[in-house]
C-alpha cells in the first residue's frame, strides 16, 4: 500500500492563505511606496538586487493600482508553481471569450453580479482553465472586482513579459493593420529600443491615421490627428 502524501494538500492550502490575503492587498500598498518588501516577495531575479527589483515592482505596483495588485498576486502564485506560461494561456482564453461570449462580457461589465463567482466559475469550467486561474477567478469576483479583469490579464502579461526582456507598446491606430504592418512596427520598435516587443493595439478613429505608440513613459505620436493640430496651432502664430 502506497504511503500517504504528508505534502499532497500543502500547495492548495498555501494558495488559499494567498488568495485570502488579497483583500488587504491593497491596505499593503503604503509598504511598497515605503520600500518594504511584502509578504510573499521572492526576491531579485538572476542578474538583478534585490534594490532593483523591488524599485521595479514598487514602480509597476504605483502605474497599475488595484488591477496591478491582483496580477502580482497571481503571478507570485504561478511562479511559485512553475506555471506562468500555462497560467497566461489560460489568461489568453479568459480574454478571447470576454470578446466573443455576451454573458462573460455582461459579468465583466458589472451589468450582471456575481457575489459567489458561481456563474464566472462556470465559465472557468467550460474553458478548461487551470484549477490556479479558477480559483484567482472565484476571489475576484467575490470581492466585486470583475469588471477590473481586463486590466488585471494585461498587468500580468506585462509582468510575464517584464520576466522574458519583452516590453509592451501600447499602439493606437486609426484603422485595423495587418499581420505585416504588425511586424514592421516590431521590427522598427525593437531597433529603436533593443527590445521584443509585444504589442497591444487599440482602434481610435479619432486619431485619423498614422499611430500613436506608448512604451512605459514614453509616447510616439504620428497621428494624423496631432499634425494638424500643430499645423493649426503654426497658423494662428
Amino acid at each position: 500500500m502506497r504511503s500517504p502524501n504528508p505534502h499532497a494538500n500543502a500547495r492548495p492550502a498555501q494558495e488559499a492563505q494567498a488568495f485570502c490575503a488579497l483583500p488587504a492587498m491593497a491596505a499593503r500598498e503604503t509598504d511598497f511606496r515605503r520600500g518594504t518588501l511584502p509578504t510573499g516577495f521572492r526576491g531579485p531575479r538572476p542578474g538583478t538586487t534585490e534594490g532593483e527589483v523591488l524599485s521595479e515592482r514598487t514602480r509597476s505596483i504605483a502605474a497599475d493600482g488595484l488591477p496591478g495588485r491582483y496580477a502580482a498576486a497571481l503571478f507570485d502564485l504561478a511562479r511559485a508553481e512553475r506555471a506562468v506560461a500555462p497560467t497566461r494561456a489560460a489568461l489568453a482564453r479568459l480574454g478571447e471569450a470576454m470578446e466573443t461570449v455576451p454573458e462573460l462580457r455582461a459579468l465583466v461589465s458589472g451589468r450582471q453580479v456575481d457575489t459567489s463567482g458561481a456563474a464566472v466559475l462556470a465559465v472557468a469550467d467550460a474553458l478548461g482553465l487551470s484549477r490556479l486561474v479558477r480559483s484567482f477567478l472565484g476571489v475576484v469576483a467575490r470581492n466585486r472586482r470583475l469588471r477590473a479583469l481586463p486590466a488585471i490579464i494585461r498587468a500580468f502579461e506585462a509582468r510575464v513579459d517584464a520576466l522574458e526582456g519583452v516590453e509592451t507598446a501600447q499602439v493606437r491606430a486609426a484603422h485595423p493593420l495587418s499581420q505585416s504592418q504588425l511586424e514592421a512596427l516590431k521590427r522598427q520598435l525593437k531597433a529603436r529600443t533593443g527590445a521584443d516587443m509585444r504589442l497591444d493595439v487599440t482602434i481610435d478613429p479619432a486619431i485619423l491615421g498614422g499611430l500613436v505608440v506608448r512604451i512605459g513613459s514614453t509616447q510616439i505620436d504620428s497621428s494624423v490627428r496631432t499634425r494638424l493640430d500643430r499645423l493649426a496651432q503654426q497658423m494662428k502664430g
